[in-house]
């Protein structure tokens, strides 16, 4: 419940104005109203009922001045404004015979005279990538925040969190103990509050209790309730989060690549990078260490010198680099270590070739440009001449006779022409002409290669 009855406050005072109409409204938008300061269910109520729901007088009231003063109150119950930073701002516009002016008004859900829920969930940011589920080596991480009676999200409330099972795991956030436990202080993010780790398998669900203010109903006089005080920290409100999951690594069961970037044939003198990638049973990247061994291409060798390891990152991957400067085929083996155990299950190899062939480029296969171009012939044959980069080398190019047209639904390729696509990249076409004088509509298809992409060239309309 939220209100504001100081006339002063509202600016709404008419000097020599008495018995003046003045109309008052609220954006259609808004989440105010204007209210007599009555409670809605008042007389309904029972002792022991929660306090808050204003009467609505709508959106729009008109009162008259008393003495130059139009008195009014604002109510604001449930708004999403509220919930980004805590305060929600109302703007309401008198107007008097033609003129009219504008107040804004700022609500605050800071000291709400009821809680209403404590909602743990899991934060946004957290080490295991398949959470609920994590590796016992990884903390779940919480965010906390608390509700008004009407679900509006309240700041600066102090929470005391507790586990069935498992370890609390303190942040940089306001955090700290006290003989009830573990406390946090709610705010309007999504960060990190609190962490809960756990060392062997095991389901951890935190639970979350908020001593909240409570505003009631009490007997009052004859049969009548009346709404009692705000008792301060009256209310004990609970909230369970979501259960984590904690579970050992099968490395039995994990899966283990190793890959190179790039086409699995190299020139003599290129640099290899193979990237070793390392997933739990539940897709998890596992962290861990990983030593290399290479043998060729012809008498080379190296890899990590006996107990030197490389660690996985947070992605479960590692690379090694390598060059080969000579003719013959490269075999990389990876193989990874749990606290300077050798995991059998982890071992993998992968091969490079090094000798002549295609490169791939760094960015994978370029676009390449296919042009045709024709001169009128007649009834002679068409010269179809053809033109592709450099890198489409070695692609099949075929040459099509286009029949028909898009607009009338008949559209249709007729190959001509067949043949590859040599070092510089120039053909050029002979096809009989079958149609005299006429113009002949010709287009050119390169297919993909491992270092180019396929291509379509630009139509030609010779005679």
């Amino acid at each position: 419940m939220q209100q504001l009855s100081d006339p002063e406050d509202a600016d709404s005072e008419l000097e020599n104005a008495d018995e003046v109409l003045v109309t008052l409204t609220l954006p259609e938008d808004s989440d105010a109203f204007f209210t007599d300061g009555t409670y809605e269910d008042g007389d309904d109520a029972e002792a022991g009922d929660e306090v808050g729901d204003l009467t609505s007088l709508g959106k729009s009231i008109t009162v008259v001045t008393d003495y130059g003063v139009a008195a009014y109150q604002l109510g604001i119950e449930r708004s999403e404004d509220f919930d980004d930073d805590g305060d929600a701002t109302v703007t309401v516009t008198a107007a008097v015979e033609g003129a009219q002016d504008t107040e804004d008004y700022e609500f605050s859900s800071d000291d709400p005279i009821n809680g209403g829920e404590v909602l743990i969930d899991f934060a946004d940011q957290q080490e295991s990538s398949v959470v609920p589920l994590a590796p016992t080596t990884d903390d779940v991480n919480y965010d906390v925040q608390v509700t008004d009676q009407f679900g509006n999200l309240v700041g600066g409330e102090t929470v005391t969190i507790t586990t069935d099972n498992g370890d609390i795991v303190g942040t940089d956030a306001d955090t700290g103990t006290d003989a009830g436990g573990f406390q946090v202080v709610t705010d309007f993010n999504n960060n990190v509050e609190f962490s809960v780790s756990s060392d062997v398998e095991a389901n951890v669900t935190p639970t979350g209790s908020w001593d909240a203010d409570e505003t009631v109903y009490v007997d009052g006089s004859g049969d009548d309730v009346v709404a009692d005080d705000t008792d301060a920290n009256a209310n004990e409100i609970e909230g369970d989060g979501p259960t984590a999951e904690f579970y050992e690594v099968d490395f039995a069961e994990g899966t283990y690549t190793l890959s190179q970037n790039g086409a699995e044939t190299q020139p003599v003198g290129s640099t290899v990078i193979m990237t070793y990638t390392a997933v739990d049973q539940n897709g998890e990247p596992i962290e861990f260490d990983v030593s290399f061994f290479r043998s060729g291409p012809g008498g080379q060798g190296d890899g990590n010198p006996t107990g030197e390891t490389r660690e996985t990152g947070e992605d479960g991957q590692v690379s090694y680099v390598f060059a080969g400067t000579e003719e013959g085929t490269a075999t990389v083996t990876a193989i990874g270590y749990d606290d300077g155990e050798v995991v059998p299950d982890s071992q993998v190899s992968d091969t490079v070739t090094f000798g002549d062939g295609p490169v791939v480029p760094p960015g994978g296969p370029v676009v390449v440009e296919a042009i045709i171009s024709a001169d009128s012939n007649g009834p002679k044959k068409d010269v179809v001449r053809f033109q592709v980069d450099d890198e489409a080398e070695g692609a099949t190019v075929k040459l099509f006779k286009i029949r028909g047209k898009k607009s009338e639904g008949n559209k249709r390729l007729v190959q001509v022409r067949e043949d590859i696509v040599p070092e510089g990249g120039t053909l050029t076409f002979k096809v009989a002409d079958r149609n005299g004088n006429k113009k002949t509509r010709f287009i050119a298809k390169v297919s993909a290669t491992e270092i180019s992409q396929k291509a379509k060239s630009n139509t030609q309309k010779p005679r």
